[in-house]
């Protein structure tokens, strides 16, 4: 069950419509986060895992994501939820270019703030592309 009193961990997966963003989420979603001692972030905070967790996912270039989320996670208005007690919503941040100078301030916005875990998943997806233009490879 979720204790309504632990502090809320945020979590955003970036390439969150790709393959492994989209098995990351279902897992996540579905099954809950693992519950372990603690883990330490960047900025040497513990995350306890025993609270509720709330998913920001940021994507970019596929229209039907955000539907498509909606309808697998049961969270369209005419159907059940499937979400794990663990977590408290997930929130699809919309259509972000991660190679733009302001895609960390729309996701910052996206979230209410900052965020506790980055799960970056986020790449061009185009092999060619990125051995021919590293340095676009590079900023996202």
């Amino acid at each position: 069950s979720v204790n309504n009193t632990s502090p809320i961990t945020k979590i955003l997966i970036t390439g969150a419509s790709g393959y492994l963003g989209q098995h990351l989420i279902a897992s996540l979603a579905l099954l809950g986060v693992a519950p372990s001692r603690s883990a330490n972030n960047s900025a040497g905070k513990d995350i306890k895992n025993d609270g509720r967790h709330e998913i920001y996912c940021a994507y970019n270039s596929l229209p039907t994501f955000e539907d498509d989320l909606n309808d697998f996670l049961g969270l369209a208005s005419d159907t059940t939820s499937r979400l794990h007690p663990s977590i408290s919503k997930v929130v699809p941040l919309g259509n972000i270019d991660f190679s733009s100078d302001d895609y960390m301030a729309k996701i910052q916005n996206g979230c209410g703030g900052s965020v506790d875990v980055i799960v970056h998943l986020a790449a061009l997806s185009s092999p060619g592309y990125c051995e021919n233009n590293p340095k676009d490879a590079w900023k996202v």
